[in-house]
């Protein structure tokens, strides 16, 4: 069973659980029909300190995006997307949940190191601008906790976004990196700094 649909309109819980809802319905659970569940998006009403700090704190994310690379493409105008899909095996699930945790880090700061690692490669340009020396890469964050949504069923678009940037020098070790990258990712959940205005209250 699988759907295809507009990220605009939903973010992948809602998505799950409208999956599982259509699936209790052929199924005859009981126990999953049984939670309330309802397409009508939720508005839900963010935290004005919090709106207010990240209008403030764009200037300052505005220089930090300065200070990185700038991919040089060999053809600007080839548009084209490509897609590589590939999963993790419960060995390495295990080993990656047991670095994390040896490391004080997250499993979501490695992988944010290992994108790093991978993207060095296509901004060797870096080297040569000292004024742009690192790479700066997005990471999309869930934010219904932050919201304190009634229904955590809620249906919507509950997403906010954060930027890490690093020199990642040549022969960095990923321990090191992603013991960096934890500094940032630890000060950016402290502030709620991913926290923002769902893009439906912009556009719906």
């Amino acid at each position: 069973l699988g759907l295809v649909y507009f990220h605009a309109i939903s973010d992948a819980v809602s998505i799950v659980y409208l999956l599982r809802h259509i699936h209790a319905l052929y199924c005859g659970d009981e126990k999953i029909l049984a939670k309330p569940f309802r397409l009508a998006p939720v508005r839900p009403r963010l935290n004005p300190l919090i709106f207010a700090r990240k209008i403030s704190g764009f200037l300052s994310q505005l220089r930090e995006h300065r200070l990185s690379a700038r991919v040089a493409y060999r053809d600007i105008s080839d548009r084209n997307n490509h897609f590589e899909y590939f999963s993790l095996g419960p060995d390495v699930l295990r080993a990656l949940s047991l670095a994390a945790k040896n490391w004080e880090v997250t499993i979501n700061d490695i992988f944010l190191a290992l994108l790093l690692m991978c993207c060095s490669p296509f901004t060797q340009n870096r080297f040569r601008e000292p004024h742009r020396g690192r790479i700066a890469i997005g990471c999309i964050a869930n934010t219904r906790n932050d919201l304190g949504l009634e229904n955590p069923q809620a249906w919507g678009l509950f997403l906010g976004s954060f930027v890490v940037s690093h020199e990642t020098p040549a022969g960095i070790r990923l321990e090191d990196l992603a013991r960096d990258i934890r500094l940032q990712t630890q000060a950016i959940k402290e502030r709620k700094d991913y926290v923002g205005p769902s893009p439906e209250r912009f556009f719906g």
